[in-house]
């Protein structure tokens, strides 16, 4: 979501005008109530793009957490929730998408390989007594749970 820098409060260094390979770092307030901190570019059109590492704080509390380039979050980062769930692992977009664990509050996790923020393939969910169970999914549901034994 490029913002205009016309439209947007930048704190950090303003005197860029082109676009460049090395980011600035900045504070931008959207008009949502979105708020995103850290590193940035300007385009040549001054158009401002998420490019680096930075957090990305949505108006109902989730925090995106991770690295961006042309203002998409893409590779390693963190996403989390209000509830006190988070998610950890790889990252395209919003999306899960590669390897990562998701983390629920209780302290359940789900160790998968993500698609479109869907588990697919091998999965590991731990339960709140810390059992591990080992199993499938095709994007919809777990099949074939069974507990791993230690």
């Amino acid at each position: 979501m490029p913002a205009s820098a016309k439209s947007r409060s930048i704190k950090g260094d303003k005197t860029e005008t082109s676009s460049r390979e090395e980011p600035l770092d900045g504070t931008f307030v959207f008009a949502n109530g979105d708020k995103y901190v850290g590193q940035y570019i300007l385009t040549l059109d001054s158009t401002i793009q998420r490019h680096g590492t930075g957090e990305h704080i949505l108006a109902d509390g989730t925090v995106y957490r991770g690295t961006w380039k042309n203002d998409i979050l893409s590779g390693h980062g963190k996403v989390e929730f209000c509830s006190g769930s988070f998610y950890k692992g790889e990252l395209q977009g919003t999306h899960f998408s590669g390897r990562g664990t998701f983390n629920w509050a209780n302290g359940s996790t789900l160790t998968a390989t993500f698609e479109k923020s869907k588990a697919c393939g091998n999965i590991q969910y731990t339960d709140v007594d810390g059992r591990q169970w080992l199993g499938e999914s095709d994007g919809k549901m777990a099949k074939n749970l069974r507990l791993r034994l230690a």
